[in-house]
């Protein structure tokens, strides 16, 4: 329950926050379970097997499955694109949501899948990057 409120929409507003979402989820974690505060979080995870929140955050950004079944004029289709050249123009990674795609993408080998700029490929690989992007995380 509190998972879900907390990260609501955090698809589009959390993908650069999403370390300070990780302290505030680090720190409910500490006092729930009575730990120090110097307890380190790769030894909390372990104990409790709860990935980074970036791993939910990205989960529930994957709006390129509703691109991949947006007509060739779609608006949000058309912000994707539009999106790409800016990021392209500016490559700003804190404000860029595309950069931030590719710099996930790359991490697990997939770069490919954002090099090519077909939001089908990506949201047909899904599931995989998912996967990847999972056992980078737990690594």
């Amino acid at each position: 329950m509190v998972k879900s409120t907390f990260l609501y929409n955090a698809g589009i507003w959390g993908l650069s926050d999403h370390e300070e979402l990780e302290v505030v989820q680090q720190s409910f974690l500490k006092r729930a379970l009575h730990l120090p505060f110097a307890t380190p979080k790769y030894s909390l995870r372990m104990e409790t097997g709860s990935l980074p929140l970036t791993y939910d955050i990205w989960k529930s950004s994957w709006l390129l499955k509703k691109l991949a079944n947006s007509d060739d004029e779609s608006l949000l289709l058309n912000a994707y694109r539009e999106l790409r050249k800016v990021s392209e123009a500016h490559p700003e990674k804190k404000i860029s949501w595309c950069l931030q795609l590719e710099e996930i993408l790359a991490s697990v080998g997939l770069k490919h899948l954002y090099v090519r700029n077909s939001p089908a490929e990506i949201a047909e690989s899904t599931s995989l990057v998912l996967r990847k992007f999972r056992q980078f995380l737990v690594q």
